[in-house]
């Protein structure tokens, strides 16, 4: 009898999972990864007097963090994590390819002037390692939410809302970067203002997807946060408002915006499109 109670008190309770290091220490982990992958590249990119693998870096980071919080937190045991790590990874490599494809031909205008200061490169660099973290603080605190359950929740509705903006919001991005491209390989519109397909639509429907995904990656990561006491992973919705705050008015928009007005000011359209 004693044996019996026994094995079924041993069934009835959780089972625990052993990893390898504590949740907290992999995300120490892998801020010092993401910053001194940064540095690491800041001294080789300043001799050269080049920003040509700046958004390699960047695109390598975002796969270095995911994967080794993944592995490190035994993140295979769950489908959210697993699927929102696919997820980072393929947006990091198609925007990581494309972007370096465009700055190694035609260059990359941000940094004409800002690569000629010491501190002020190093302050970019320094930066991107900041985007990197709030990009994935959503996906880590969900791989980290999901680091201790033995048995992984069930997907609910914020998973499939949040996978789908994603994969709109990356759809929009890929589509307008190629309508772009297309547009600007033609000779006769050389020195011309798109307004064709997405970019008939909306001025910049490439940073409309860029906001939308990492929202939508937001939304689906919070659906492990339930399965936690910890209050602050609600706070790493701090990383897709700051995107979008950097978007619209520090690093993105206004940039295009002021380039734009610089080349085609005198074309009535280009303020009403």
């Amino acid at each position: 009898m004693a044996d019996s109670t026994t094995v079924a008190a041993t069934t009835a309770a959780p089972a625990s999972v052993d990893l390898l290091l504590e949740p907290w220490l992999v995300v120490v982990i892998i801020v010092i990864i993401d910053f001194v992958i940064q540095w690491i590249c800041f001294p080789i990119a300043y001799g050269l007097k080049t920003e040509k693998f700046y958004d390699m870096a960047g695109s390598l980071t975002h796969l270095t963090v995911v994967w080794v919080a993944f592995g490190l937190l035994a993140s295979y045991r769950h489908i959210r994590c697993i699927v929102q790590s696919v997820c980072v990874s393929v947006w990091a490599v198609r925007l990581g390819i494309f972007l370096v494809y465009r700055a190694a031909k035609y260059g990359d205008k941000r940094f004409e002037e800002i690569r000629k200061s010491c501190v002020r490169f190093f302050i970019t660099w320094t930066l991107q390692a900041v985007w990197v973290g709030c990009n994935l603080a959503p996906t880590i605190a969900s791989l980290t939410a999901s680091a201790t359950l033995a048995t992984p929740g069930s997907l609910e509705w914020r998973d499939y809302l949040g996978w789908s903006l994603f994969l709109i919001g990356i759809l929009t991005e890929t589509v307008s970067d190629i309508q772009k491209s297309i547009f600007k390989a033609k000779p006769e519109n050389n020195g011309r203002f798109i307004r064709s397909g997405l970019w008939s639509i909306s001025r910049h429907p490439n940073y409309f997807g860029e906001i939308l995904l990492w929202w939508g990656l937001a939304i689906s990561a919070s659906a492990g946060f339930h399965y936690s006491n910890e209050w602050w992973f609600w706070f790493t919705f701090v990383g897709p408002l700051l995107n979008t705050l950097l978007i619209c008015f520090v690093s993105g928009i206004p940039l295009l915006e002021k380039s734009a007005y610089k080349r085609w000011g005198e074309d009535p359209s280009i303020r009403t499109t």
